[in-house]
């Protein structure tokens, strides 16, 4: 979607179809017009981010915690993220987390300071904004300053309400206008972003080995956190690294609640959703760190210098020569180079094609992971990017109308464009069962007008390469 919006103007969901949510779409057309479409442009903007990220994340550390603990709640954080599972690089909660930590730091401000308050508070409702255009589960923390800081019956508490929803109504309407000016454009965004979700989306059969196994990393934060908690109650002790109200630290815990939530309500327990909780808990984690450093002394200031040397010295090395990515980098018969820049198949898909058509041919990729598609680079005959919003069913089994709006769209086309090439992957969904080259034939007159017009020119792996006959 990114690259239909950068090379060919095709606003999502317009030009170009995918589940993804617009935030993160822009994004990714930023990385292509800074650093090129490659895979290697999608990590210079992604380590951009990160490192704004670690900046925006130290400023809102500072706010509770001291220089020390701030910087080791950053550190710890840019281990989690480099040394983690690879879901969390480059996905889009990861990128949420920076317009959440500005929002974050420009709500603590405004309650403390009680000056700039308006702009502070409309600054908040860009952030959250911005956030919720990346997903939409983020807009729950936009309303709990208004929970748990202000107290709404007051007219003071309204007017910063309302400066808070003109940022983020600011935001949704400059989403919204461009839409506004397209004939069909506002409905296809109601259909994509909301009545898909809620009418297919979310009614696809759950199961609980859906559940990444690395969400238990969650339950055991919190775990930790409780027992701290319970140990310091029963010693009296008091965290010297803490909030300086029970409003602001009843705050800090709700935000983490709705972050939860928020996962929660999306029902696709993938680790990635769980990033920002993850991220925004390792003050938390760094403050209690820091807060046994001074209380042993030397022998803390000892023990946290072993504990980086672990870290850095221990985890990466030891995890590269014995761990999973030792084994893939060290241990496989492929070459270096094979297994350090993507599957092999995709690239092979990808270099058949681009020696078979001149710049100017179509393609059209059919697939739930359509890698390819930006790979190869040239224009499509449809909008769709992946076959979800095609094939996809919610738990009644039948298609709904406007999916059956977008199938007749898609086979109509697909018949007036005639790519000279066609390339299904032959993908099984987990989600629903669906299997690709099945499902596609099935739909009503597309089997039959890609037998008349296509042979099957090659396959690799997974992959059906049709060419124009």
């Amino acid at each position: 979607m990114g690259l239909a919006l950068y090379r060919y103007h095709g606003l999502p969901y317009l030009g170009s179809w995918d589940h993804n949510f617009p935030g993160t779409v822009v994004i990714h057309a930023l990385g292509i017009a800074l650093f090129g479409n490659s895979m290697l442009g999608f990590r210079g903007i992604e380590l951009i981010m990160q490192v704004a990220i670690v900046l925006s994340l130290y400023c809102l550390c500072r706010l509770w915690l001291n220089e020390g603990a701030s910087l080791v709640a950053c550190l710890l954080y840019a281990l989690f993220y480099v040394h983690g599972p690879g879901q969390f690089m480059g996905q889009r909660d990861a990128f949420a987390i920076l317009p959440l930590s500005w929002a974050f730091t420009a709500i603590v401000k405004a309650f403390r300071s009680k000056s700039s308050e308006k702009l502070l508070f409309s600054c908040a409702g860009v952030s959250f904004a911005f956030a919720t255009s990346i997903r939409p589960t983020f807009a729950i923390l936009a309303v709990l300053p208004f929970i748990i800081l202000y107290d709404l019956r007051l007219a003071h508490s309204r007017v910063l309400l309302f400066y808070e929803f003109l940022g983020f109504g600011t935001i949704v309407a400059l989403w919204v206008l461009p839409y506004a000016l397209i004939h069909d454009g506002i409905r296809q965004v109601y259909l994509s972003t909301i009545r898909f979700n809620f009418e297919v989306y979310s009614h696809v059969p759950f199961h609980f080995h859906d559940i990444s196994n690395r969400s238990l990393l969650v339950a055991a934060f919190l775990l930790w956190w409780g027992a701290i908690m319970i140990v310091h109650r029963r010693t009296e002790r008091h965290f010297s690294q803490a909030p300086p109200s029970k409003q602001e630290n009843t705050f800090i815990v709700a935000s983490f609640a709705s972050l939860l939530i928020g996962v929660i309500i999306m029902r696709r327990i993938a680790s990635y959703h769980l990033l920002p909780f993850c991220a925004f808990v390792m003050p938390v984690i760094a403050a209690a760190i820091w807060d046994t450093k001074v209380r042993w002394g030397k022998r803390g200031t000892a023990a946290m210098t072993l504990l980086v040397i672990v870290l850095f010295a221990g985890l990466y090395p030891w995890n590269m020569v014995f761990g999973t990515e030792g084994r893939a980098i060290f241990c496989s018969s492929k070459p270096l180079a094979v297994r350090l820049t993507g599957n092999p198949i995709e690239e092979a898909v990808v270099a058949y094609i681009l020696n078979n058509i001149t710049d100017h041919d179509t393609v059209e990729v059919s697939a739930f992971f359509p890698d390819i598609r930006w790979q190869i680079d040239r224009p499509t005959a449809t909008r769709f990017t992946t076959m979800t919003a095609l094939l996809l069913r919610p738990s009644k089994g039948t298609y709904t109308n406007f999916q059956r709006e977008w199938q007749a769209e898609y086979s109509a086309r697909i018949e007036q464009v005639r790519p000279k090439f066609y390339i299904i992957q032959n993908a099984v969904d987990s989600a629903d069962d669906i299997l690709t080259k099945r499902d596609l034939m099935n739909l009503p007159g597309f089997g039959t007008f890609i037998e008349q017009a296509y042979n099957l020119d090659t396959t690799m792996g997974n992959y059906l390469i049709y060419r124009r006959k």
